[in-house]
């Protein structure tokens, strides 16, 4: 139901709106308030009973987007130019590493996947142990956060060939 209300074939043209102040803030956008009334719902439910029933909610929400990843992945694989794509993600242009925007680029998706300056990794460390293998655990974080990102790079280059091949079609 929740991936059926993000789905939307409805193409939403962003226009800046003009004089935006204090006074006047712009209207309501109603889509993004419903859901955001909806995941406000979501989290006040599973953190209703306490801190027992969240554990269970957190299977479900750290494990599907795996479940939903590989399905893109297996779809991905049957659209035309899927290949072209691959191809295109696995040969990179190595020259583009003299560039200095991409290494800033590099460095910021880093942070911001991994989130270190965001306190959710000092929370989780505070519930550990003294004697806890640390380094263990920040090894296994980097390598699923990378493994990750790279099969999420053949899912995106699969659809953005494909739709590029449309695109030249039409």
């Amino acid at each position: 139901f929740f991936v059926l209300l993000s789905i939307s074939l409805q193409v939403y043209r962003l226009q800046p709106e003009r004089n935006l102040s204090l006074g006047n803030l712009g209207h309501i956008n109603y889509e993004n308030l419903a859901c955001l009334a909806i995941i406000y719902l979501i989290c006040y439910f599973s953190m209703w009973k306490g801190i027992k029933t969240s554990g269970k909610v957190v299977w479900f929400t750290a494990l599907f987007p795996y479940v939903v990843l590989t399905i893109l992945m297996i779809r991905g694989l049957f659209l035309e130019g899927a290949m072209k794509g691959i191809q295109y993600y696995i040969r990179p242009d190595l020259s583009k590493l003299t560039d200095a925007s991409v290494w800033v680029d590099a460095a910021s998706q880093t942070f911001f996947s991994l989130g270190p300056g965001f306190g959710v990794l000092m929370a989780f460390a505070s519930y550990n142990d003294f004697h806890h293998n640390v380094y263990r655990d920040a090894m296994i974080t980097v390598a699923v956060n990378s493994l990750t990102s790279f099969a999420s790079g053949f899912v995106i280059f699969m659809f953005l060939v494909s739709l590029m091949a449309d695109r030249k079609e039409n």
